[in-house]
Parts: structure tokens; C-alpha cells; sequence
């Protein structure tokens, strides 16, 4: 086989617990000239390996130990390499329910066990070059969207040139919508998927109607396309979770536990349905002793925050505030609860980790002037307190005059998050905002074991 061929296919990473299955697929692929095998015998094994290198085809078995390949599949779909990269699934059975989710893909496919490593390798070189074909398509429509503005009349033309002249539209318009989306040229994506459902009602497609209809705080319409969507492909996580979101702005609070946990069946440490099933839990138990309801969403979730740290339950109020900030993606609204969580953080008499937020406050929003004041007091306190090496005791009377040179009251908390929607995709931030994301997602925005300053020990 040529270096050519070689490099058609990359990287191959093979998941396969049937070792003796395993070790004569890569020797068939040896022979056959492919060198850049790696294999993994469970889904735990797996997904350490995927994450720590980049492959650019990956071949499962559907049914393997410790992590479920729905987990992984689905871990592989939100991944920012991995959403592109082909995946052909290997099974001794093919039960139409269970594959569901692999048809939402186009770079996705599936091939029955026993097979023979000439048929495989040909389902793999076909995948690998639709999956080549999506990418530049998705090429040209960033293209368009760069040159031209959506109300010219050009970009229309360009849109129907496109799509007309493409053997396979569908994947195109899908492409479109999520671009539009992202650019938040809501009622173009609209017009673009609506068509497209002329294909059949495509999973994808509903799904993403959804999201746009949830964006734009049409609850009605964002729960009539995304349930449509879940009843033709049950087993997509992320859909589940923008679901159970959609029931917890309504306040349908069984719904949503519901479906947060067939979430988490799927795939038990995922973060977001995870944060979903807490905020679920608190929103009810708060709800239940509330005299006052805020009007909206983002108001109940500040309220629930505030009311846990104002009764000293820090360690709740902290969770409960970077589950919201997975949940709420209007920056005004992040930045607001970010600042909130700063101030819990001074509460807990750690201040070190209250910088960190009241910065991410700032970061969010830059235009949050409020939060200007804590940040220099607090980067003043740290570096004194730094270079003065104090005692203890020292450092807690320090503390306390801090807490009360810069006057943190209760009532400095921000209870007036607006009436504004969310309006921005949590998906696709700039890489900064995503990284900040990414460490509340893994943990990282609770820093008490690195802070032994905030401890005042």
C-alpha cells in the first residue's frame, strides 16, 4: 500500500474487547501497510488514550466493558477533534433502535460482525473520504459567511448554488443552520433548516431548530422540536441535557430530573447532566419555601445561590452557582453570577479563590465596572499579606479587615440579573471563554486545595 493510502486513513484507534479479535484486525492492517495502530480493550482504557492523543479514525465495538460505547460515542461528538473525525462502529448484531444515534452523523457508520478485512477496509476508505467531502463543504460555507453579509442578495444566490449543485444537500443545510446559529442569524438558520426538512424530518435538524428556538426564548417551540427529535434518537446526551433545560426554564422540574438522569444513565460522569440534575434538586427545594419568585430563570437560579451562602452553606452555594454557569449562556448573566460566586468565596473567607472569580467576572463581561473595586482590594490584600510572611493570627485579623474595608455585605450580592435571554451557544464561545467553561466543567473553578492563603491556615 502507498504512503498515499497510508496517510488516507491516518492515525487508527481501535476499541475491541475480544483481544484475539482485536490482534487479527491489526495484523490484517499490518499487512495490508498500516503501521499507526493503537488498541483498547474496555471504554475506561479508551478514553484516557483519546484524550490524551489524536487519531483520525477510530473503529469500536459497540458492546465493551467499564465506559459504554454510547458514553464514548457520545463523549466524541461534543469533542472539538473527534466531532469530525470518522468513527465505523463493529457489532454482532444491528438492532435499528440501538444505531438511532449514529445516523444523526455523516461521518458515521456501522458493519456487522463476521467480516472480512477487505469489506472493512472499504467501508473505512468510503467514510474517511465522506468525511473528507463534509469538510469542505463546511469550508465553503465559512467561506461565504466570512465575504458576504446574510441580507445580501448574493449570499442567497450563493446558498442555492451551493445546495442545488450538491449530490447530497441535506448535510449542507445542516452545516448552514449550525453556522447561522452560531452567527446568531437566527431566522435565516430557521429558513434554512425548515427547508431542509423537506428530506424527511431529520433528527439533526429538529434538534437544531430547537436550540434556536431555545436561544430565542420561544420555550413552546423549543420543546415541540426537541422531544421530536428525541423520539427518533433517544440516546443523544447533549440533546437530553438541552431538553432537561428547556423543563427547568419552565419550571417542569419532574420532566427534567427525568430526563437529566436518563442523561446520566447514558454516561455517569457527564458534567453537564450532572450540573442539570443539581440545579433541578435545589431550584425544587427552594421553590419550596419561597415567598417571592424572581420572573425569570436566570433570577431563580441567582436567587437559590444567594439563599444557600446566606445561610453559610458554602460548599452547596459554590456548586450550585458553577452548575448555573454551564446552564446560562448570555455573558451579562455569567458575569453576574461569577461575581455572586466571588463574593460566596469571600463569605468562606477565601479570597484567593474570589479573585479568581471576580476576573472571570470581568471576563465575561468587561463592561462590569462593579467588580473593578473587589479585584484591587483583594490583589492588594494577597500581595501584602505575601510579602509580610504573618502569623495565623495575624492573617485572620488581616482577613477581616479586608472583609470590612471593602464593605463585603450581604447586600453586595447582584440580584438583579435582568430580563435579557440567553443568547449565546455555550458550545461556541471564543477558545477563551471555552477554556473558562471547560474548567467548570472539570472542577476547576473550586480551587480550595491549591489555596492555602484562602484557608488562612
Amino acid at each position: 500500500m502507498s504512503d498515499e493510502q497510508e496517510n488516507d486513513l491516518g492515525k487508527i484507534f481501535i476499541l475491541e474487547d475480544d483481544t484475539s479479535l482485536a490482534g487479527m484486525i491489526m495484523n490484517d492492517f499490518r499487512i495490508q501497510g498500516f503501521t499507526k495502530l493503537t488498541h483498547a480493550p474496555d471504554g475506561e482504557k479508551a478514553w484516557e488514550i483519546l484524550e490524551k492523543e489524536k487519531f483520525d479514525f477510530i473503529l469500536m465495538d459497540w458492546k465493551v466493558p467499564n465506559l459504554s460505547s454510547l458514553a464514548i460515542f457520545n463523549r466524541l461528538k461534543q469533542h472539538r477533534h473527534y466531532k469530525k473525525v470518522p468513527i465505523l462502529v463493529m457489532s454482532g448484531f444491528l438492532n435499528t433502535k440501538d444505531f438511532s444515534i449514529l445516523s444523526e452523523y455523516h461521518n458515521t457508520s456501522n458493519i456487522e460482525k463476521p467480516f472480512v478485512i477487505k469489506f472493512l477496509l472499504s467501508k473505512m476508505h468510503i467514510l474517511k473520504k465522506e468525511a473528507n467531502w463534509y469538510l469542505k463543504q463546511e469550508a465553503k460555507v465559512k467561506k461565504l459567511l466570512k465575504e458576504l453579509d446574510v441580507k445580501d442578495y448574493l449570499f442567497e444566490k450563493s446558498v442555492y448554488t451551493l445546495l442545488s449543485g450538491s449530490p447530497n444537500p441535506l448535510p449542507i443545510s445542516i452545516c448552514l443552520g449550525k453556522a447561522l446559529r452560531e452567527k446568531k442569524e437566527y431566522e435565516y438558520a430557521k429558513k434554512i433548516l425548515h427547508s431542509a426538512l423537506r428530506y424527511g424530518e431529520n433528527a439533526v435538524i429538529l434538534s437544531e431548530l430547537g436550540k434556536i428556538y431555545l436561544l430565542e426564548g420561544n420555550l413552546t417551540k423549543a420543546k415541540q422540536f426537541l422531544e421530536q427529535a428525541h423520539q427518533k434518537s433517544p440516546d443523544n446526551l447533549e440533546r437530553l441535557c438541552s431538553l432537561g433545560n428547556v423543563y427547568l426554564e419552565n419550571l417542569e422540574l419532574y420532566k427534567a430530573e427525568e430526563t437529566f438522569s436518563k442523561a446520566l444513565e447514558i454516561d455517569g460522569e457527564s458534567h453537564l447532566a450532572q450540573s442539570g440534575k443539581v440545579l433541578t434538586n435545589n431550584i425544587e427545594k427552594w421553590l419550596a419555601g419561597a415567598v417571592s419568585v424572581p420572573e425569570t430563570y436566570a433570577g431563580i437560579l441567582n436567587s437559590v445561590g444567594i439563599a444557600m451562602v446566606r445561610s453559610g452553606q458554602f460548599t452547596e452555594g459554590i456548586e450550585h452557582y458553577t452548575s448555573a454557569l454551564l446552564h446560562v449562556q448570555q455573558h451579562e448573566i455569567k458575569a453576574k453570577l461569577g461575581f455572586n460566586l466571588g463574593l460566596a468565596y469571600m463569605r468562606w473567607k477565601k479570597p484567593k479563590s474570589a479573585l479568581k472569580w471576580f476576573k472571570r467576572s470581568k471576563f465575561f463581561n468587561p463592561s462590569y465596572i462593579k467588580v473593578n473595586h473587589y479585584i484591587e482590594k483583594i490583589e492588594k490584600y494577597l500581595n501584602d499579606l505575601q510579602s509580610q510572611n504573618l502569623p495565623q493570627s495575624s492573617k485572620e485579623k488581616s482577613f477581616d479587615e479586608l472583609d470590612e474595608d471593602i464593605e463585603f455585605e450581604i447586600s453586595d450580592f447582584d440580584e438583579n440579573l435582568g430580563e435579557g435571554h440567553n443568547d449565546v451557544d455555550i458550545q461556541h464561545f471564543d477558545d477563551s471563554v471555552l477554556k473558562l467553561d471547560k474548567d467548570i466543567i472539570n472542577g476547576e473553578g473550586n480551587d480550595d486545595k491549591d489555596d492555602e492563603t484562602d484557608l488562612l491556615e
